[in-house]
């Protein structure tokens, strides 16, 4: 909210993402980039609950649902708890837009976490309204890459959420 009324311009940021997330083709993952301090997560912000944002999260017959996920909160999570931080910011977002969808009980440690997640995405499209679209937006991306590195998640994590960007056709992400 407070960088609601510092928040200027941008129409072009805007106008590019509405283009490529809403329509009928399958929507694109984008990536937002650029040095600090230039407004990449206040434009974020916007997205997921600002006023700027609103015309694009309800845009008729197109509604999406962003999920702002801060990947800095999730360093040092094992592969099991940030699927269950994962899902549970899913969760939360989709219930302030009277979604209801439940957080699974427990990740299976077993190798088949992706299936379980894979699971309660089916669970999460399945309770959107028609043709609506859930879009994680993943702030701060090199952190992944630093959770991998230092083993704190499993490097299968890339492939498999490239296969979700590739295979979802209701789920897209802002990176």
């Amino acid at each position: 909210p407070a960088s609601e009324a510092l928040y200027m311009g941008r129409e072009d940021v805007f106008t590019w993402i509405e283009e490529n997330l809403i329509g009928k083709t399958q929507p694109h993952t984008l990536i937002l980039y650029g040095q600090r301090r230039m407004g990449k997560t206040s434009t974020l912000y916007q997205l997921v609950g600002g006023k700027r944002g609103q015309t694009i999260r309800e845009y008729p017959g197109y509604p999406i649902f962003p999920v702002y996920i801060d990947l800095q909160r999730l360093a040092g999570s094992d592969t099991p708890e940030f699927f269950a931080r994962l899902s549970h910011e899913i969760v939360r977002a989709l219930n302030k837009r009277n979604i209801s969808v439940s957080v699974p009980e427990s990740w299976s440690e077993n190798g088949s976490i992706y299936n379980d997640f894979d699971a309660f995405l089916d669970r999460v499209e399945e309770s959107l309204p028609e043709n609506g679209l859930l879009v994680l937006i993943m702030d701060e991306l090199e952190q992944l890459q630093v959770s991998v590195e230092n083993g704190r998640l499993n490097d299968h994590i890339f492939p498999y959420l490239r296969s979700l960007m590739q295979h979802r056709s209701r789920l897209t992400f802002i990176l």
